[in-house]
């Protein structure tokens, strides 16, 4: 970790025990349960998986325009479920739809400091590009991509939730000592919010390698159990500001963690930005189509 990233063990310390007081935090919607143990039974069909996820019209809406996009890389107009799962399979629609739900269990709502529009498209830039870079450098993380990148900065929205005054003390403590965001995170805090993504992860009981994407997205060579997911969601991440597309103003001035390139098998940092500016396009009509 940098040295100015370091964490203040003794305002970590107030920060989990403000976390563990926390008694509202979302649980797992009822369609993802619902869709968990239909994945679970061999004997299912399209149509039963079909059926249950029709329920939610919000979520569907929101699964068709994640396959149709740019950025996700299919071929054909995907315009029904059934479809979706024939041509996707029925791993990769889970990914969607778990993530999806996900995102759709925080009632977020804007505020002076946070714009709840920017960080969803942001969020599903990076998890739709996330998914494509995999594919293009040869990975397969079984719709890890999808959800990992949707997720990665879930931290950041338990934050403003539910410790609001810190996350106002952090943007403040950034603008009077001209500092990345990341850093007045640790300052204020002592952790960031990739920490308390940790923390939400662990709640949610979710896989180990998703878990470190959300710890360690501005760090990945500190991943754990996947440091090339990790990596992935990272240069997903990094590419939504250095296209200033869905870009998200808690990332101004991001760090690419150069440890990535040599992971992901590009010779040079000229080689990776020309391999992130050919996304450029992909990424524009993602962000103008993609439904929120």
């Amino acid at each position: 970790m940098s040295e100015y990233l370091k964490m203040d063990s003794t305002k970590a310390e107030v920060t989990v025990k403000r976390l563990q007081n926390i008694s509202q935090l979302p649980a797992i919607p009822k369609v993802i349960t619902e869709v968990s143990k239909l994945f679970s039974n061999p004997n299912t069909s399209i149509t039963q998986l079909s059926d249950i996820i029709e329920k939610d019209q919000a979520l569907t809406l929101k699964v068709l325009s994640v396959a149709n996009s740019p950025l996700y890389g299919i071929q054909r107009e995907i315009n029904s479920l059934h479809a979706a799962i024939l041509i996707l399979g029925f791993q990769e629609l889970r990914s969607i739809v778990t993530a999806l739900g996900m995102k759709m269990s925080f009632k977020t709502t804007s505020s002076e400091y946070f714009d709840f529009h920017e960080f969803w498209l942001h969020s599903m830039v990076v998890g739709i590009a996330a998914k494509r870079i995999t594919k293009e450098l040869g990975f397969h993380f079984d719709g890890d991509s999808f959800t990992a990148g949707i997720l990665h900065d879930f931290g950041l929205l338990v934050l403003h939730e539910y410790l609001q005054d810190s996350y106002e003390k952090i943007l403040l403590h950034a603008t009077e000592n001209n500092i990345d965001i990341l850093e007045a995170e640790y300052k204020v805090l002592g952790l960031s919010h990739q920490e308390i993504g940790n923390f939400l992860a662990k709640k949610w009981s979710l896989t180990s390698t998703l878990n470190d994407s959300l710890t360690f997205h501005h760090r990945p060579a500190e991943s754990l159990k996947n440091n090339y997911l990790t990596s992935i969601i990272h240069i997903a991440d990094y590419a939504t500001q250095k296209l200033q597309i869905g870009n998200f103003f808690w990332d101004n001035n991001y760090k690419l963690d150069s440890s990535v390139l040599s992971l992901l098998n590009f010779v040079t940092r000229e080689e990776f930005e020309d391999f992130i500016e050919a996304y450029r396009e992909d990424f524009a009509l993602t962000a103008s189509t993609v439904k929120l």
